[in-house]
């Protein structure tokens, strides 16, 4: 989602903008989407619900593997200035906490957000002498609201219908974005509602590959309960 919002926020993009989903090689990286096959014209929304890989890849051509990083980085990701190309679909190392801390920003509407365990601070007597709301950081804008709800609304379409539905809440709106990365090693789903964000990632410790294990096939289920 990030490589998507910077594509609306710095290119002449929509969620309804049409791409072509067709094989795309950078040197001798040539990724692939899940199954191996291609859709042809589909527009953006569909591209980020369906987790198509050639699509982001094609986005971050255009507008650039670098400032598509520093976007990353300003939501709390700890990318390097100028990564390897794979990071757009997903190919680096982040925390589970960065990944809460990036997707708070689209679920707040675009302020950045600090990881902190500490809400209030009391003395002996009761007293509060600190509290976060008060007297931590004042929020900060980075990416424009209008922008925020488009790809919150994209995200949405991903549960409701693309590779996300196991994470669908009755009566509940949601959005979220699933991922996996090569041979299965590790699974995610990432999404909030209007109260809450959840992250959940599954992997075996010693980097074994799992058995066909999917961002919709585990971790959105357990995002669900």
């Amino acid at each position: 989602p990030y490589v998507y919002l910077s594509a609306l926020v710095y290119g002449n993009y929509n969620p309804r903008s049409v791409v072509s989903d067709q094989p795309v090689c950078i040197g001798e990286w040539c990724p692939k989407n899940y199954g191996g096959r291609y859709s042809g014209r589909v527009n953006l929304t569909d591209a980020i619900a369906r987790s198509l890989n050639s699509i982001p890849v094609q986005l971050a051509q255009q507008i650039g593997r670098e400032r598509v990083a520093k976007f990353a980085q300003m939501f709390g990701l700890p990318l390097p200035d100028k990564p390897d190309w794979p990071f757009v679909i997903g190919a680096v190392e982040v925390r589970v906490i960065d990944q809460a801390v990036g997707y708070a920003a689209f679920a707040n509407g675009g302020y950045k957000v600090e990881a902190m365990p500490i809400e209030q601070v009391l003395n002996g007597a009761g007293e509060v002498i600190w509290d976060r709301k008060k007297n931590g950081p004042a929020p900060k804008r980075i990416v424009a609201e209008d922008k925020v709800q488009q790809i919150n609304q994209m995200m949405n379409a991903g549960v409701e219908r693309g590779t996300g539905t196991r994470a669908r809440l009755e009566g509940i709106p949601a959005a979220g974005k699933t991922g996996t990365t090569q041979s299965s090693r590790d699974a995610w789903f990432c999404g909030f509602t209007g109260n809450m964000v959840g992250v959940v990632w599954v992997g075996n410790d010693d980097y074994r590959p799992m058995e066909k294990v999917t961002g919709g096939v585990v971790p959105a289920p357990i995002w669900h309960d």
